[in-house]
């Protein structure tokens, strides 16, 4: 087998894709050519798709995130030869014991306190929810450790790491809402206006601050066109997915199937 080359992948994806791209690339020439056996970190689903194209049917590929349907999953890789390569993902599922009557955890105040302790995004899973309050989330596991001895704080309040069993994971709460939107243009500061209510003057200016995110990277063109499948990130607000598009009005306008997860704090 040929050896890979980023390049032929480039045309695929967008310009600011292209490290991750050439991440990906290298991985998989050392599976073929070192046969080595690869446990990537947690990849965002933009990150699995572009993985999942460059390798193709070439080798072996397999996600998980910690529970069925996970966002963000790590990836195993193997050679088709390596008939022994059974994938162990070491992901650890942690239960975050509070005290429900006096305390309201978020995301973000969960977020933050990994954040604050040194972890990357790609250290650590989707961070789950059900309706009674409780909390978990999925850390790789040479990093329980030190994850469980140092947050003992959320925000203001006290809080104790539990590693649980699998069977023990929540069936997380799906917050995604669906809804139509008109908008006139799928150029990126049109849709984010549309959708968030802003003007396009407010859109662009969240934009050229650096609070928008398309699939997961930092957006810096207003002018950008948005494809159905696109994941928008924008501060303060949530984000959105453009699942479907339902057709034109008769003047002219898109009409789109979106659906969004809108953030607590708004």
């Amino acid at each position: 087998m040929n050896k890979l080359q980023a390049s032929n992948f480039y045309q695929h994806f967008a310009d600011n894709e292209r490290p991750t791209i050439d991440y990906f690339v290298g991985l998989f020439n050392q599976v073929i050519y070192k046969k080595n056996k690869i446990l990537t970190d947690f990849l965002n689903p933009r990150e699995q798709r572009i993985l999942a194209t460059i390798v193709g049917q070439q080798l072996q590929l397999e996600f998980f995130g910690g529970y069925e349907g996970a966002e963000r999953q790590r990836a195993f890789i193997a050679d088709f030869s390596d008939y022994e390569a059974k994938p162990d993902f070491e992901i650890i599922p942690l239960a975050i014991e509070y005290n429900h009557k006096f305390i309201t955890l978020k995301h973000a105040d969960i977020y933050g306190a990994l954040n604050n302790i040194g972890l990357t995004p790609a250290v650590y899973g989707d961070i789950i929810h059900d309706e009674q309050g409780n909390w978990q989330f999925f850390v790789q596991q040479p990093n329980m450790l030190d994850v469980k001895t140092q947050v003992d704080r959320i925000g203001r309040n006290s809080v104790r790491l539990m590693e649980i069993s699998p069977n023990q994971i929540l069936n997380p709460v799906d917050e995604g809402t669906l809804s139509e939107i008109l908008f006139g243009s799928r150029r990126m500061d049109s849709v984010i206006a549309a959708v968030a209510r802003l003007s396009r003057a407010q859109a662009k200016e969240a934009i050229a601050c650096g609070d928008v995110k398309i699939n997961w990277l930092v957006a810096t063109d207003p002018s950008s066109m948005l494809s159905v499948s696109d994941t928008v990130s924008l501060r303060y607000y949530g984000r959105f997915k453009l699942m479907q598009k339902l057709g034109e009005t008769k003047r002219g306008k898109q009409r789109f199937l979106i659906e969004q997860w809108l953030s607590k704090k708004r």
